[in-house]
């Protein structure tokens, strides 16, 4: 990410990692998963410092609203805004749950 490097040229680095052959999809998988880890993860320590602040803060699990939508990540959706402290009915405090999700949290100033 801090090189600018595209999901796939992200991907022909991770392969040269491996020493047994790791095919071209499943790196730029593992590069797409970890890019959204990261900016997830980024998203939530930014806004656990609001809360820190003395700002309370919820989160709401976003999903893509299509027939791939996982059981556990639709879960996580019906929960709609909870605590940002709270981790989601699957156990996990912000997307994603698995490599290949497509969902993303979304944060707000909690309402009374």
């Amino acid at each position: 990410l801090d090189e600018g490097w595209s999901y796939n040229q992200a991907g022909q680095e991770i392969q040269k990692l491996f020493d047994g052959p790791i095919s071209r999809d499943r790196a730029r998988l593992i590069a797409v998963t970890e890019s959204a880890r990261a900016y997830e993860t980024g998203n939530h320590i930014f806004a656990q410092s609001i809360q820190d602040g003395g700002v309370k803060m919820e989160k709401s699990w976003q999903n893509s609203g299509d027939g791939k939508v996982s059981d556990g990540c639709l879960a996580n959706s019906a929960a709609g805004w909870i605590p940002i402290d709270e981790d989601f009915p699957s156990g996990d405090q912000e997307p994603p749950r698995f490599p290949g999700c497509r969902c993303w949290a979304i944060y707000r100033e909690a309402r009374a």
